[in-house]
Formats: structure tokens, C-alpha cells, sequence
């Protein structure tokens, strides 16, 4: 079974520093920010498309926000249909996989403005994932929710941070997991 992800292409708004907001809608759900970057496309690897006969027809829309402070516009809303074919979101369990409670390293590290963070919680538990300076500091919570077994990964936006070292920890349950971080500009 072959398994592809949404991927978004836009063009450039006409001003400098422009930061993009993606935003989802699946189904009857109401919309959500899923992203920012400041390039201009994006793959959602949170939804998983899987080539498989008989899978629901699910609706995903998505529309683009270019933000200069304090000016934000919004896109047209694009659809994407799968059409018959199964949807499956990534952090969902899967019959047969047993997952682990780790923290993997972020990715691309040293990284510039963005980089992607994935982890796996081994059975359900609130899940806390926060971003420190050097000084202990707290300067991002990325995740403050009870998360399902299964992996995840979310997308870290250090566009407004000078470059330095960062650290970044996850808690859920007993597991508490901490790593470094190099943001270069």
C-alpha cells in the first residue's frame, strides 16, 4: 500500500519578512493552524493518504494566511478529497505496533527559522513539550494535551529567537526526556 501526503505550492506575497499560516479544516472539524514558515509550500505529514479501496471520502481543506505584522491575508480555500481512498492521521494507533515513549532529536539541527520535533507516547497521557533558553527559561509550550499511543511530530518556528543553543523537554507520565537545539541565523 503506497501512502502520500498533502503538499501545498503558493506564491509569494509582494512584501519582505512574510511569515505564511497554514490552516486545516477536516471534514465537519472546525479550522485549525497547523503550521507557520516562511516558505512558500508545505507537505501536511500529519495526514496520511494510503492508496486502499474502500476507505471513507473524506474532505480536507486548506487555506494559506501571509502575515506582515499586523497586516494578515488570507487565500482562497483549497480542497482536497481523498476520493474513496483511506485517510489515516499520523498519532493514530495502529493495530500491531507497539510504540515507545521517546523523544527523538530535532531535525535539521542546527536548524533556521524551522525545525520538526518527533516523538512517540506508548499509551494515553498528557504530554507536555516546552522550549527552554540556556537561562532555563521558558520560551515556547508546544504541546499541553493528552495525546492517544501513537508518534507525532510538530514544527517549531524560531524565527523570532537569536541564534544560540535551546533545549527542548518532553514529560508524559513518568518519562521526562530533555535535548539540545542549535538555532543559527
Amino acid at each position: 500500500m503506497s501512502q502520500r501526503h498533502p503538499k501545498l505550492y503558493w506564491g509569494a506575497y509582494p512584501a519582505e519578512d512574510v511569515l505564511y499560516r497554514i490552516k486545516r479544516k477536516v471534514g465537519t472539524n472546525g479550522w485549525e493552524t497547523i503550521a507557520s514558515t516562511t516558505n512558500r509550500e508545505y507537505t501536511d505529514i500529519e495526514v496520511t493518504v494510503a492508496n486502499q479501496y474502500g476507505g471513507n471520502n473524506t474532505e480536507i481543506l486548506y487555506k494559506v494566511i501571509a502575515v506582515v505584522e499586523p497586516i494578515e491575508v488570507e487565500s482562497n480555500t483549497v480542497r482536497y478529497e481523498t476520493a474513496g481512498w483511506g485517510l489515516d492521521k499520523k498519532g493514530q494507533k495502529k493495530d500491531g505496533i507497539v510504540y515507545e515513549t521517546k523523544l527523538e532529536q530535532n531535525y535539521p539541527n542546527p536548524w533556521n527559522p524551522i525545525s520538526r520535533i518527533k516523538y512517540q507516547v506508548s499509551k494515553k497521557s498528557r504530554v507536555t513539550i516546552k522550549i527552554y533558553d540556556m537561562l532555563s527559561r521558558e520560551i515556547a509550550e508546544l504541546v499541553n494535551e493528552e495525546k492517544e499511543a501513537g508518534e507525532y511530530e510538530i514544527e517549531f518556528n524560531g524565527s523570532k529567537l537569536p541564534s544560540g543553543i535551546y533545549l527542548y523537554e518532553m514529560r508524559a507520565g513518568n518519562y521526562r526526556s530533555v535535548k539540545k537545539m542549535n538555532l543559527i541565523k
